[in-house]
């Protein structure tokens, strides 16, 4: 069992702390494709390369998905989360004005701003989250490739999507449609390079909460 890090914005967390969210979708690159094999990829990833069923065909050759790198790990590993967050700072934050004040103790505390309502606060990125900070483990229970567009309805709401109600019930010909576009939505805020018009191959990641 290995652990890899993940990065999820603060919206995404509330998912999964609210356990809407299961599964997640991120780009195939072409570094995710063992130098070994000889591949000659360019920027343009699909002009040499591309995945269909679990497969990379090349103009020469196939490289099986066991022959791709597997950056996220590989089913029973775990995921830690990487979030938006900060370091509580007493001699800053504290007023000091109660007698009794334990503010003192929260010093040097990761906060999440994903639970923390303060827009005034200078928030450290993601990425510079260490080990030690992270809150949320994550355990892979499935991991695939397809086409960002092969996504289906069910994969929308595990995706942290919430379908739209009418009168309690749900609208079945409108809810899938206004979910996909709600998922779609989302996608393009997140992936500027790789929009859902332009329909990449994605990693495929279903994971289950662990608690600590």
């Amino acid at each position: 069992m290995k652990e890899h890090p993940i990065i999820f914005n603060s919206e995404m967390v509330k998912a999964i702390l609210d356990g809407r969210k299961t599964q997640t979708r991120r780009v195939v690159k072409p570094s995710h494709i063992k130098a070994s094999r000889g591949c000659v990829i360019k920027r343009d990833f699909t002009n040499k390369c591309r995945i269909i069923d679990n497969t990379v065909f090349t103009e020469m050759y196939n490289v099986s998905l066991g022959e791709l790198k597997q950056p996220f790990g590989q089913v029973g590993d775990r995921l830690w989360v990487r979030e938006t967050f900060r370091l509580f700072n007493s001699s800053e934050e504290c007023t000091h004005y109660e007698p009794n004040c334990s503010c003192s103790q929260n010093n040097g505390k990761p906060m999440y701003k994903a639970s923390v309502y303060d827009d005034y606060i200078n928030w450290k990125p993601s990425i510079h989250m260490p080990r030690w900070a992270s809150r949320i483990n994550l355990e892979i229970t499935d991991i695939r490739v397809e086409e960002l567009q092969d996504i289906t309805f069910e994969d929308c709401v595990a995706e942290g999507i919430i379908p739209p109600r009418r009168k309690g019930m749900f609208a079945e010909d409108e809810t899938m449609e206004i979910t996909l576009e709600e998922f779609i939505s989302l996608w393009n805020s997140v992936n500027k390079k790789h929009t859902w018009e332009s329909n990449p191959y994605v990693w495929v990641i279903e994971f289950r909460r662990l608690e600590k």
